[in-house]
């Protein structure tokens, strides 16, 4: 954890107010893992390159590695362990689970997250140009089909129940 002084930060985690006491320079993801024990954020990059650390403020995928928690004052940050509380990300990360769309599991979280955010607002991608828009998240052993099948079968699966142009929010 990065030194400073004690800074005190408001905000709500998989729906629930949260309030942290952390040095100044506290990044998003430190304080999840460390402060809140919430360990399915990977910290690995530190620079935004990954994914493996996304998160969701106010519904927007962020790597909470290169941000810092008192940035997120007063937003709603949802992380993959608040999944079956977010009605996206439950359909989402069942997906995932039924393709097994994953061989380490690193970066699973991330891709869950970042497939959170991408599905749950109309974005008038087809299936296949899907997998695409999560470029910015990386796995490192190469599951690429079977995320990218978890992907698809997430919006087939969210179509089904809210129709095409509908979006769920937690």
């Amino acid at each position: 954890m990065t030194a400073g002084l004690p800074e005190v930060t408001a905000l709500t985690v998989n729906g629930e107010p949260v309030t942290l006491d952390v040095p100044v320079g506290t990044t998003l993801g430190e304080a999840l893992r460390d402060n809140l024990g919430l360990p399915g954020t990977k910290l690995a990059c530190w620079e935004n390159v990954c994914g493996a650390c996304t998160v969701l403020i106010d519904g927007a995928a962020v790597a909470s590695c290169s941000r810092l928690l008192h940035d997120a004052a007063g937003q709603d940050v949802w992380t993959v362990e608040g999944a079956d509380r977010h009605p996206v990300a439950r359909v989402v990360r069942r997906a995932f689970e039924q393709c097994r769309a994953y061989q380490c599991g690193f970066c699973t979280a991330g891709f869950i997250m970042a497939t959170t955010a991408l599905l749950a607002e109309p974005h008038g991608l087809s299936d296949e140009q899907l997998p695409s828009a999560l470029d910015g998240n990386v796995c490192r052993c190469g599951a690429y089909s079977r995320i990218s099948e978890a992907v698809r079968c997430s919006a087939r699966e969210l179509r089904a129940l809210t129709g095409p142009e509908a979006a769920l929010q937690p």
